[in-house]
């Protein structure tokens, strides 16, 4: 390892290393041991902090959530819009309530839950209420694919300058 230091702009260590020289396994024990002295290894990882706009989860959640909707349309259009007596209430008592969704965020991650809230929203929306309710969070998963592309594209252009060329820098 060359070196390391925390990058505020995302909020997460950046290591420069030698590709063959390092085993992950080792850095991650250093970092545990480092959080330990440090007081810091039993702090949770915020789930409202921004997402690092290097990372690709959230855009493969939002493809796979708006999939969903897709298919959803294609179900209710092919039933011919016939409302089928089922209620999304589960769901919708998940998304909107605050401690359920914390409950589904801790045992899922903030991403994961939402994209299953969004997948069982989709199939409870599609017997009762058909398109329209699906179209919609489809428009709202398009627009997310397109913040998250708008934030990696920016992050490729700006990435040399915020983080380094990933050679020793001197410290302050």
């Amino acid at each position: 390892m060359h070196w390391a230091e925390i990058n505020a702009t995302v909020g997460q260590l950046v290591v420069g290393y030698e590709q063959d020289g390092l085993d992950v396994g080792d850095l991650l024990a250093l970092v545990e041991r480092l959080e330990t002295e440090h007081g810091t290894d039993a702090d949770d990882f915020p789930g409202g902090r921004p997402l690092a706009p290097y990372d690709t989860a959230p855009t493969a959640l939002a493809r796979m959530a708006l999939v969903s909707d897709c298919v959803g349309i294609a179900f209710a259009a092919a039933r011919g819009m016939k409302p089928l007596t089922m209620q999304p209430l589960p769901v919708a008592v998940t998304e909107s309530q605050p401690r359920l969704r914390r409950l589904l965020e801790s045992r899922l991650g903030k991403h994961q839950a939402e994209t299953a809230i969004s997948l069982a929203g989709a199939a409870a929306h599609t017997l009762p209420h058909g398109v329209a309710p699906l179209a919609l969070d489809a428009c709202r998963r398009l627009c997310q694919l397109a913040e998250f592309k708008g934030r990696q594209e920016v992050w490729a252009r700006r990435e040399r300058e915020l983080v380094g060329d990933g050679s020793p820098r001197a410290r302050r």
